[in-house]
């Protein structure tokens, strides 16, 4: 998974880790079909996208782009 965002000479690598860490673990498993946060806390992690779909203003062009 790292390999596909590290550079040439690999010397950056370490700076990707929680991100394909939470990655990995917000990937559903073939075997649980559930994925691996799941399982450990019991609970879908909140990510931007979700955390966008539940909010709403009095802005029209901001709920729009919430949307998009």
């Amino acid at each position: 998974m790292l390999r596909a965002y590290v550079n040439y000479q690999q010397d950056f690598w370490d700076e990707h880790l929680p991100a394909a860490e939470f990655a990995y673990n917000n990937s559903k498993q073939g075997s649980t079909n559930f994925t691996p946060f799941e399982l450990d806390c019991g609970q879908i992690p909140e990510t931007p996208p979700t955390l966008a779909a539940n909010q709403t203003t009095n802005v029209a062009s901001t709920n729009e782009f919430l949307k998009q």
